[in-house]
């Protein structure tokens, strides 16, 4: 088989690339080491947590899978700005971070969560994992509000689906020996 794109790795980056590279009309194929059952690397074993900027909850609401859930009426979440992001970038990497790659990372973020929404993937408030009960309100904390629905192993599950629905070939247990 001959195909215009190979993603090698089953996980959130592999299967963005693989959603982006079909979305532009290529054929791809996904290769994935492991088993279907373990399928994800990392991304299978996180809580499928995503930074995004954004000024408020009211930014949020489009992105949530239950834009309903009655919590959301005593929910507080504060602005979480570019610049915010881009110190924790900083931060977290030591500065070893490309300024222009992390620019775009940072000022497309709420666009890129929109698209991988569009595709199939659900997000939801991580209420379990980065907020606290206060005064009758639910206050998130730390920046990172967002995740998958069901955590690393939804978003797995959610991009595994929206591949094959989009004629991406996935081939576990595939082992990439060489390329020509």
């Amino acid at each position: 088989m001959s195909y215009d794109v190979v993603v090698v790795g089953g996980g959130n980056a592999g299967f963005s690339a693989a959603h982006a590279a079909r979305e532009l009309g290529a054929s791809v194929l996904l290769l994935e080491k492991t088993v279907q059952e373990e399928a994800g690397g990392n991304s299978y074993y996180t809580a499928g947590a995503f930074r995004v900027a954004f000024d408020g909850l009211d930014n949020l609401l489009p992105l949530l899978d239950d834009p309903t859930d009655e919590r959301l009426a005593t929910t507080v979440v504060p602005p979480y700005p570019e610049t915010e992001f881009r110190h924790d970038m900083e931060r977290v990497t030591e500065g070893r971070c490309d300024p222009l790659l992390t620019d775009l990372l940072i000022s497309r973020s709420a666009e890129t969560l929109a698209w991988l929404r569009d595709k199939g993937l659900k997000f939801r408030l991580m209420y379990e994992r980065q907020a606290f009960s206060s005064g009758g309100a639910w206050v998130f904390f730390g920046g990172l509000p967002l995740g998958s629905v069901d955590g690393g192993k939804g978003l797995i599950a959610q991009h595994t689906a929206a591949a094959i629905e989009a004629a991406v070939v996935i081939q576990y247990g595939a082992a990439l020996s060489g390329l020509r």
